[in-house]
C-alpha cells in the first residue's frame, strides 16, 4: 500500500500543476466543424478520466493510477472549456440534426445514417474471385478463334464508350435547354441530372420499438426528406407490419400523405413479408404498392378485445367504483358489467373507424372495389383482389430497377445508445461538482435543431 500512496501523492502534485497551467492559458476559439484527425478524447473518456483523477486527489491511489493516462488531459480540458465549467451544454453542429458527424458527435450516433446501395464493390470482388477460380484463358483456342474473341471484346468496349458519350451529350443538351436564355433554376436542373431514391424500413416487428417507436422514426425521416428531397427524388418505403393502434398508423399515413403533397416526392410502398391492417393503411398512402407474391396484405378492418371480470368480482364480493361525467365516457370496461347500450355504442365506434379506413383505401386505391377489399380479410399478394397491389415483386427487384437511373440511398435513424452504469456514475460525480455531464445523442440532436 505504501507504493500506491507514493504514486497517489506524485499524481496529485502533477495534476495540480496541470490545472494551474490550464487556468493561466487563454481560452482558444473552437471551430464549428473539425476534421476527424483533430478529434480528441471523447466526452465520456474525459469524464471517466476526471472521475478517476478526483478520486486520486482524495487519496484513492489505486483508482487514480488505473485512469492516470487520461486524467491530465481530461482535467485540463474541463478547466479550459468555459461551457463545461459553467455547466452549459456545448452547442453541437447543425449537421448533427441532419446526419453525419458534427463537432460534438463523438460517437456519430446522432441524426441519421446513410448507405449508398448502388455500390457493388462486394459483388465486383466476388465476381473477380469467381473469374479467377474458373479462368481457363484463351490459350487452348486456335489462333483465329482468339482473334475473333479479341475483336468482339474491342467492339463491345467501343460500343460502351459510344453509349457513354451519347449520354453525356444528352445531358449537356438537357442542361442548355433547361437553363435557356433566362438562366432557369440551376438547383432544379442539377437535381434532375442526378435523382435520388431514398429507402426507409418501417418495421413494427422490431423488438423494443413497436408501432409507436416506428412512427416516431418515420416522422423524423419525413422531416428530413421534406428538407432535402426534390420533386425529382423518390422514396421506397419498405413496410413490415401486421398492424396496431388506430391512432399510431393514422399518424403514419398522414406523414406519408404530407410528404407527397408538400414535396412532390413519389412514394412506393414495398411489402416483402406483411402489411396488414394498419400496415396496409400506411402502404395505400403511397403512389404505388408492390409486394412479394407470398407477402400478406389487406385486412382492412377494425378489432378490439376486452376481457370482463365483473362476475369474478361479484363472486368475491368486491365492489369496483367508477365515476364518470358524460354519457359515453366509459362504455365497455374489463371490470364493469357490459350493458346492451354500452356494447352497441362500442360497436358503432368500430364501424365509424372502419368507415374512415375504407374511405382512405378507396381514395388511394381507385382501381379496387372497396366492398370486396374492406371485409377484414388478409390475402397473400398473388391472390389478393384486383387493385390491392400494383405489381408483384420483392423490394430487392424494385431497387435493382431504380439503381439503373438513380442513386439509391438507405436512410436509417441512428439509435440512441443506452447510458451505461459508468456513464451514469460519472454524470452523478460531475453534477455534484457543478460540471456538465456529456449530453446524450438524443439531447444533442434536439439541441442542434433548437433555435
Amino acid at each position: 500500500m505504501r507504493c500506491f500512496a507514493r504514486a497517489a501523492q506524485a499524481q496529485r502534485h502533477s495534476l495540480l500543476r496541470c490545472l494551474a497551467t490550464a487556468a493561466d492559458e487563454p481560452t482558444r476559439p473552437r471551430l464549428l466543424l473539425r476534421r476527424g484527425a483533430e478529434r480528441g478524447p471523447s466526452a465520456a473518456v474525459k469524464a471517466l478520466g476526471g472521475a478517476g483523477g478526483l478520486a486520486a486527489l482524495a487519496g484513492v491511489g489505486v483508482l487514480g493510477h488505473a485512469h492516470y493516462a487520461d486524467v491530465a488531459a481530461a482535467l485540463c480540458a474541463l478547466a479550459a472549456n468555459p461551457d463545461v465549467r459553467t455547466g452549459k451544454k456545448p452547442r453541437p453542429s447543425p449537421l448533427a440534426a441532419l446526419g453525419g458527424r458534427g463537432a460534438d458527435d463523438d460517437d456519430g450516433s446522432a441524426g441519421f445514417e446513410f448507405h449508398l446501395l448502388n455500390d457493388d464493390a462486394k459483388l465486383r470482388k466476388a465476381r473477380s474471385a469467381l473469374d479467377d477460380l474458373l479462368e481457363t484463358g484463351y490459350d487452348a483456342l486456335p489462333a483465329d478463334a482468339r482473334e475473333t474473341l479479341t475483336a468482339a471484346h474491342a467492339r463491345a468496349a467501343k460500343a460502351r464508350e459510344a453509349a457513354d458519350a451519347e449520354a453525356v451529350a444528352e445531358r449537356a443538351t438537357f442542361v442548355r435547354d433547361a437553363l435557356g436564355e433566362d438562366g432557369g433554376d440551376a438547383a432544379d436542373v442539377a437535381a434532375a441530372l442526378r435523382p435520388r431514391c431514398f429507402v426507409y424500413d418501417f418495421d413494427t416487428t422490431e423488438k423494443q420499438l413497436g408501432s409507436r417507436g416506428a412512427v416516431a422514426r418515420l416522422e423524423a425521416v419525413v422531416d428530413l426528406l421534406s428538407a432535402v428531397a426534390t420533386r425529382h427524388d423518390e422514396l421506397v418505403l419498405r413496410v413490415t407490419s401486421p398492424g396496431g393502434s388506430v391512432s399510431d398508423f393514422g399518424l403514419a399515413a398522414s406523414l406519408v400523405l404530407r410528404l407527397r403533397r408538400t414535396t412532390g416526392v413519389g412514394v412506393t410502398a414495398a411489402v416483402d413479408v406483411v402489411a396488414a391492417s394498419g400496415g396496409y393503411m400506411l402502404a395505400v398512402c403511397s403512389d404505388r404498392v408492390v409486394a412479394a407474391p407470398f407477402a400478406f396484405v389487406g385486412s382492412v378492418g377494425v378489432i378490439t378485445m376486452i376481457p370482463n371480470f365483473h362476475r369474478v368480482l361479484d363472486r368475491e364480493k368486491i365492489d369496483f367504483l367508477q365515476f364518470t361525467a358524460g354519457r359515453y365516457k366509459r362504455t365497455v370496461t374489463p371490470v364493469t358489467e357490459a350493458t346492451d347500450e354500452a356494447k352497441a355504442k362500442l360497436q358503432s365506434e368500430l364501424e365509424e373507424i372502419h368507415g374512415a379506413f375504407k374511405d382512405l383505401v378507396a381514395t388511394n386505391r381507385a382501381d379496387s372495389d372497396i366492398e370486396d377489399v374492406a371485409t377484414g380479410e388478409a390475402w397473400i399478394a398473388s391472390l389478393a383482389p384486383p387493385g390491392v397491389v400494383d405489381d408483384l415483386m420483392t423490394s430487392g427487384e424494385l431497387l435493382r430497377e431504380k439503381m439503373a437511373t438513380q442513386d439509391v440511398v438507405l436512410v436509417k435513424p441512428a439509435r440512441e445508445r443506452p447510458r451505461s452504469l459508468l456513464e451514469a456514475l460519472n454524470a452523478a460525480v460531475l453534477g455534484g461538482l457543478g460540471l456538465a455531464a456529456p449530453a446524450s445523442p438524443h439531447e444533442r440532436v434536439h439541441a442542434a435543431a433548437a433555435p
